[in-house]
C-alpha cells in the first residue's frame, strides 16, 4: 500500500497519533510530513514497505513535536498538569529517535540513502528559488514580497 501523495501521507500521520490529532491544525500536519520527508530525503511515492513505516513515524515524531512546542508554552502559566503532558511528549519523541537512530545504525538497505544532514529534526532549505528554467528569481521573489510554492517545486 504506497503512499502517493500528501493528503495520502497526513492521513496515515492523523491516524497513527489516534486522538491527539484532534489537537493539530491541517498546516500543522501538512508541516509535519514535508519535515519528515525532508530530513529523509525522499519524495512521493513511497512504495517501500520499510520506507512507509520510517516516514510515517518521523512524520508522527513532527507532530508529536508541535505538540510539545504548544504544551510547553502552556505550561508557562503554571499549570501543573501539563508538566506532565509536556514530559510524556519530551519521552515520546526521544525514544521515537532513539529507534529511528537504531535502525539507521544497523545498516538497513532501506535506509542508506537518508543524507545526514537531514537529521537535525528541523530541516531549512538554503533560501535559494529558482524558476523552471534554472534561473535565480529570490532576489525579484524577495524584493516583490511573493510567495509563490509553483517556483519552490522546481528542483534542478
Amino acid at each position: 500500500m504506497a503512499i502517493s501523495t500528501s493528503g495520502e501521507f497526513i492521513q496515515r500521520i492523523e491516524g497513527s497519533l489516534g486522538a491527539s490529532a484532534a489537537f493539530l491544525s491541517v498546516e500543522n500536519f501538512e508541516f509535519a510530513a514535508t519535515q519528515a520527508l525532508s530530513e529523509l530525503g525522499w519524495s512521493y511515492p513511497i512504495d517501500k514497505p520499510k520506507q512507509e513505516y520510517w516516514s510515517i513515524q518521523r512524520g508522527k515524531r513532527h507532530a508529536l513535536d508541535i505538540l510539545r512546542v504548544q504544551s510547553a508554552h502552556r505550561f508557562q502559566f503554571k499549570q501543573l498538569s501539563l508538566q506532565h503532558r509536556f514530559r510524556h511528549y519530551n519521552e515520546l519523541i526521544q525514544q521515537m529517535d532513539q529507534d529511528f537512530q537504531k535502525a539507521l545504525d544497523s545498516g538497513d538497505p532501506d535506509l542508506l540513502d537518508v543524507p545526514p544532514e537531514g537529521m537535525f529534526g528541523l530541516s531549512i532549505g538554503n533560501g535559494f528559488v529558482y524558476d523552471q528554467y534554472g534561473n535565480d528569481v529570490t532576489k525579484l521573489l524577495n524584493y516583490y514580497s511573493i510567495d509563490n510554492e509553483e517556483f519552490r517545486s522546481v528542483k534542478l
